[in-house]
């Protein structure tokens, strides 16, 4: 507890000067409590947090919510539905399955992020070919999605 009390202090310390540097009033741009509730959030890593294929799976996320922010209105409750639905699932079932205990629960979780990455690949194609998706947007999903599943399928061979 000590420790990391010293740890919350030195933060505090080090967010002050960055705010002085800066021209920032701390008590104005950053009230006390602020302060410690961000160490207190920075104290912890989950498991999944270091994954690299959890960080790739949040770059397509983010890539895919890029894309299908252009797309017809007439798509909103369709295709870009369920696009930002699968590649939200492919990393939400990569942080659940690092969380469970058995080998073969971890499995099932990176077999489900595995076809939900496999489904976002059959609707950027088909997105594609209805013109709502440009070329290369369409193969920068294409090459993370090829490196996700690769990681995906080894992690996956490692657990069980």
């Amino acid at each position: 507890m000590c420790f990391l009390l010293r740890c919350l202090f030195v933060e505090k310390l080090r967010l002050r000067r960055i705010c002085h540097r800066l021209n920032y009033s701390t008590s104005q741009q950053f009230p006390k409590n602020v302060f410690y509730k961000v160490n207190i959030i920075m104290a912890h890593t989950y498991s999944f947090e270091r994954l690299k294929v959890w960080h790739d799976a949040k770059i397509l996320t983010i890539l895919i919510y890029k894309c299908t922010k252009h797309y017809p209105d007439d798509e909103k409750f369709g295709l870009i539905s369920q696009m930002r639905r699968c590649a939200i699932s492919v990393c939400s079932n990569i942080a659940e399955g690092s969380s469970r205990k058995t080998g073969k629960d971890q499995a099932h979780f990176y077999t489900m992020a595995y076809s939900s990455l496999v489904e976002l690949l059959n609707q950027s194609i088909i997105s594609i070919e209805l013109s709502y998706l440009d070329e290369d947007n369409y193969h920068k999903i294409r090459q993370e999605v090829e490196k996700i599943s690769n990681k995906i399928n080894s992690l996956q061979k490692k657990v069980v």
